[in-house]
């Protein structure tokens, strides 16, 4: 599995779409408070240059998240009723 598209939400949240067709929300917002190292992933400037590759989301050679964890910690995003189609 690999991710194929990395969107910025509100409140320092990506939404992750993945190679299987799912999508995840990642709060890398509870990621911070957790590793304080990655403090700087609250600058927004430096937040909004977010960058992904294969299995990777990734700001520089410091920050970044491996597939295993996003997907850990994230939770599945289901779309909502109206944007079905029959």
């Amino acid at each position: 599995m690999k991710f194929i598209e990395v969107t910025l939400e509100n409140n320092y949240i990506l939404r992750v779409k993945t190679d299987d067709a799912n999508v995840y929300l990642f709060d890398v917002y509870q990621e911070v408070l957790r590793i304080s190292s990655y403090k700087c992933l609250m600058n927004k400037e430096f937040f909004e240059q977010v960058k992904f590759k294969s299995e990777r989301i990734y700001w520089c050679l410091d920050y970044d998240f491996h597939i295993d964890q996003v997907l850990a910690l994230s939770k599945k995003y289901d779309y909502p009723l109206c944007y079905i189609r029959a």
